[in-house]
């Protein structure tokens, strides 16, 4: 009956990680200072599954917008990055101070990309720069999920893919039975 308060939470390779319906995840209020810190973040893991249908992930997007906190638009829901065969089901990832969702490269020279990442039946609702950034991936699927509400920092788009970096890559991606609305971008 109580939100689970939580600071950054780091994911292990080799995991399956069940919510239950109702269940909300939420950044603890006046934690998440680091311009990068996420609600949940995957730096080179494997093997992983979240599944939670009727499950919120949210932080406090208001708060990262006042004073005390570093200006940045990075502090993503879901950060995946060198992230190898992970799948995520049925949450909502609400009100980040930077995307729902993030798959990028690894955070070194290497540039290692996400590589079969699948996304099902989730919800990404009144994030701060986009619903999901796509920035480096080889196998992507994002089926029947909502994009919505996107407003803080541009593009402010439902999904964006923008490499940064030559090295990045965006290949084999497929969405299917996904809705865009609502978002202060395109």
């Amino acid at each position: 009956g109580q939100p689970w308060i939580v600071r950054p939470l780091r994911l292990k390779s080799n995991q399956e990680i069940l919510f239950e319906p109702g269940v909300v995840l939420l950044a603890k209020e006046g934690e998440f200072r680091g311009p990068h810190d996420c609600l949940v973040h995957g730096q080179e893991v494997e093997n992983v599954t979240l599944r939670g249908y009727g499950a919120t992930l949210r932080m406090r997007k208001a708060d990262y917008t006042k004073g005390g906190y570093a200006k940045a638009e990075w502090r993503h829901t879901l950060g995946l990055r060198g992230a190898k065969n992970v799948k995520v089901f049925g949450l909502s990832f609400e009100s980040s101070g930077g995307d729902g969702i993030y798959i990028g490269s690894s955070e070194d020279e290497r540039h290692i990309p996400c590589e079969a990442i699948l996304i099902r039946d989730c919800v990404c609702r009144d994030n701060h720069r986009q619903g999901i950034s796509v920035i480096s991936v080889v196998g992507l699927r994002i089926e029947n999920c909502r994009l919505e509400g996107t407003r803080g920092t541009a593009p402010q788009m439902g999904i964006d893919f923008e490499p940064n970096h030559p090295r990045e890559r965006l290949s084999d991606i497929e969405m299917t039975n996904c809705t865009i609305e609502g978002n202060a971008g395109g």
